[in-house]
């Protein structure tokens, strides 16, 4: 199975003029199996300046990671091909300043057996899911 990794951009020429003169935009890579979640800060984030890369798998995640530098990344936890657990202590040993959301909606494992799991791991912040767009923002506001 081929890993897939979605890159959505907003056009240069979209930018308001203050974010072409203020200071570069913000990057952020979202690893969700969840298409849904993966839209929704999408459309949500890039219309504020923000670059958001994607992937639909942690594999995919991790590899984009390894081209690109990221002001934060979000990671759902139960994800196939490399779980977010995974994806964060991989990033946490190569790249010890890495920023992490991590997310879940439980899966099998209730709330209170993953969320000191992932900030053992290095997680900076866990949201569960649903979260609303400014409980995403403002982990990410903390975090940059």
């Amino acid at each position: 199975m081929r890993a897939l990794a979605i890159s959505c951009r907003k056009p240069f020429t979209d930018l308001k003029p203050s974010a072409i003169m203020d200071a570069p935009a913000k990057r952020l890579l979202v690893m969700d199996d969840d298409t849904n979640i993966v839209d929704m800060v999408v459309s949500l984030f890039t219309p504020d300046g923000y670059v958001v890369d994607t992937a639909l798998d942690g594999a995919a995640g991790l590899q984009l990671y390894e081209k690109e530098s990221y002001d934060v990344v979000i990671t759902d936890i139960f994800m196939p091909a490399m779980d977010g657990l995974e994806i964060i202590r991989k990033l946490k040993r190569n790249y010890a300043d890495v920023k992490i959301i991590a997310m879940s909606g439980g899966g099998l494992f209730p709330e209170n057996e993953m969320y000191p799991v992932a900030k053992g791991l290095g997680a900076d912040v866990y949201l569960k899911k649903p979260f609303t767009y400014t409980m995403l923002r403002d982990a990410i506001a903390s975090l940059t």
